[in-house]
């Protein structure tokens, strides 16, 4: 189930970052956090046996299982952006064996949703990982448009693993939230912010919101926004968020890139922040 799969993972974390082998005693004084579950009973059969059949046989199983070709070409066709299992065992069974596969076959092609067939033309870009360097340029580029197409009413952030400092990154996350909201409690931000001149006297709180569409219209006129797999609905507070997801790349012949834009509310800056800096592992955590 999910919830196993999610235990397995946290202990696995857990146990690739101590700086010793596990023990028995780590498992049983339960700072693994899965103490009387099938995964400490395995754990426990793995230090006690150093092996467990219970898992060399899983271990076999999927040795067997990754020598069909099949399971490869679903496993690779399943990476393409909007392809999911059922719709690469399909590919897979219909004789496609990679994604290179759908570039030149045309009828095939036609079996894919709008948004599949963006994400199987630029897979290779979209699979490459995004230097720093290039990254800090793309947000450059963001900041500007954004202050252009809102008339400096709106702030945005790099997330996601740009934020968390990383040196590559595998797509590129945007937050937009009015200017005058600040992640920090500061109770002298709004004189500073009149006397800069940077908002206006009472700052209004949906202005991300408003103007996420001007935004967007002033990325795709520079040429940085190339293909769209989801655009924003309008904004109502019990559906949360305005979201864009497509494609974008720096200049013409750099490779193409994966862009999340995400739109909040002054008020949720704080949290909204937090969020979409992650990583996953400490949001649920959190």
């Amino acid at each position: 189930s999910q919830f196993r799969t999610a235990a397995y993972e946290k202990a696995a974390r857990r146990i690739e970052a101590r700086p010793a082998a596990l023990t028995a005693d780590d498992v049983a004084d339960g700072s693994l956090q899965c103490r009387g579950s099938v995964c400490a009973r395995l754990l426990r059969a793995l230090v006690a046996a150093e092996g467990c059949p219970h898992t060399d046989k899983g271990r076999a199983a999927d040795d067997a299982l990754l020598a069909d070709p099949g399971v490869w070409a679903t496993l690779r066709l399943a990476r393409i952006w909007g392809v999911g299992p059922a719709s690469a065992a399909r590919l897979a069974d219909a004789g496609v064996r990679r994604p290179a596969d759908l570039r030149v076959d045309a009828e095939m092609r036609t079996t894919l949703n709008p948004q599949q067939q963006i994400g199987t033309a630029p897979y290779n870009d979209l699979r490459r990982p995004i230097p720093r360097a290039e990254a800090d340029a793309m947000l450059a580029l963001v900041r500007d448009a954004v202050g252009r197409a809102s008339a400096g009413a709106v702030r945005v952030y790099g997330c996601g693993s740009y934020r968390r400092g990383r040196a590559t990154s595998g797509d590129v996350d945007y937050l937009l939230v009015p200017v005058h909201a600040r992640p920090l409690g500061d109770a002298t931000w709004k004189e500073e912010l009149r006397e800069e001149g940077d908002v206006p006297a009472t700052p209004d709180d949906l202005a991300a919101v408003r103007h996420m569409n001007a935004v967007l219209d002033e990325l795709r006129r520079r040429n940085f926004l190339t293909d769209d797999l989801l655009l924003p609905q309008p904004y109502r507070e019990q559906t949360g968020p305005r979201t864009y997801m497509g494609v974008c790349r720096l200049r013409p012949g750099t490779p193409h890139r994966r862009i999340d834009v995400k739109a909040y509310p002054g008020c949720q800056v704080a949290t909204v922040l937090l969020y979409f800096t992650g990583d996953a592992w400490f949001n649920r955590s959190l």
